[in-house]
This record gives structure tokens, C-alpha cells and sequence, in this order.
């Protein structure tokens, strides 16, 4: 008899260690905090180019994201109809925090033929 239940036991300790965890579902799209961003520069003298880091705070129920990017825009508004004029060099990182409440950082190479204007840095991120 004691050896069937140490069997048990260590047959039910085994399939526990075996058994994968059940992922937590993902219920809720992360979310661009409203006013988290900062950038490295404000100003840019018409024709000259530069380097823009864009620093930005994304918040998940799980883990952010699938798909987390910058770009610049000439419109501004939630939702812009067009194409932005330019996109963050590859995607945003992480730079701290974790999944469920991290700072992103994009990094912009403004061409010295950009026409002088007032622009909009934008974030998205999405999960699927």
C-alpha cells in the first residue's frame, strides 16, 4: 500500500511538472497613455537634418505588443486619414518597465528636406 501511494504521488507530481500552465487570456488592446510622450527635440531649423528620439508609456492586461510603432505626421487628430509622412527607424522599443507598463522609445531621422511646418509625432501598438 505505501508503495502505490508514494507511486501516486510521484505519478501525480510528475504530470503536474508536465502539465503547461493555462496562458492568460488577453482581453483588453494595450493602451498609448494620453500624454506620456516626450521628445528629444522640439524645434528643428527649416533644411536642417536631425536625430528625434520619441519616448512614449504602453499599458496591457497581459503583455504589450505584437506590433508597436512611431510615426510622423503633418495632420493631427486620433485617427489621421493618409500616410505618415515618415516612420520611427524599425520598431519601438522597450527601454523599461515590463509588458503590462513599459516606456517605448522610437528614434526619427528627420531629412533636411522635410518643407517647414508644425508636425505630429504618433504611437500605435496593437495585439493579435
Amino acid at each position: 500500500m505505501l508503495k502505490r501511494l508514494a507511486f501516486l504521488a510521484t505519478f501525480a507530481l510528475f504530470f503536474g511538472v508536465l502539465s503547461a500552465p493555462k496562458a492568460l487570456a488577453d482581453t483588453q488592446l494595450p493602451v498609448v497613455e494620453p500624454n506620456s510622450g516626450s521628445v528629444s527635440k522640439q524645434y528643428i531649423a527649416a533644411g536642417n537634418s536631425a536625430t528625434i528620439t520619441m519616448t512614449y508609456r504602453i499599458t496591457d492586461d497581459v503583455a504589450c505588443c505584437n506590433y508597436n510603432q512611431a510615426s510622423l505626421w503633418n495632420v493631427d487628430g486620433r485617427n489621421p486619414g493618409g500616410t505618415a509622412l515618415l516612420n520611427a527607424s524599425g520598431y519601438s522599443t522597450r527601454v523599461s518597465g515590463t509588458g503590462q507598463d513599459g516606456r517605448y522609445q522610437a528614434t526619427f531621422n528627420i531629412p533636411s528636406n522635410l518643407a517647414a511646418g508644425t508636425y505630429y509625432l504618433k504611437a500605435q501598438a496593437t495585439d493579435l
